[in-house]
C-alpha cells in the first residue's frame, strides 16, 4: 500500500522500522527467484 507520512521518521518506522521492512525482503526474493528460475531454465 501507500503510506501517508509526514517525515522521514514517521515513513521508515511505519515501512517497518525494527521489525524490518518486508516490501524489501519480498522484493529481494522475488529477484532471486527470478535469477534461479533463469538458470534452470538455461540448464535445460
Amino acid at each position: 500500500g501507500i503510506l501517508s507520512c509526514e517525515n522521514l521518521e514517521q515513513a521508515l518506522q511505519r515501512s517497518g522500522g525494527k521489525m524490518g521492512n518486508k516490501g524489501s525482503e519480498a522484493l529481494v526474493t522475488a529477484l532471486e527467484m527470478a535469477s534461479l528460475l533463469t538458470a534452470i531454465s538455461a540448464g535445460q
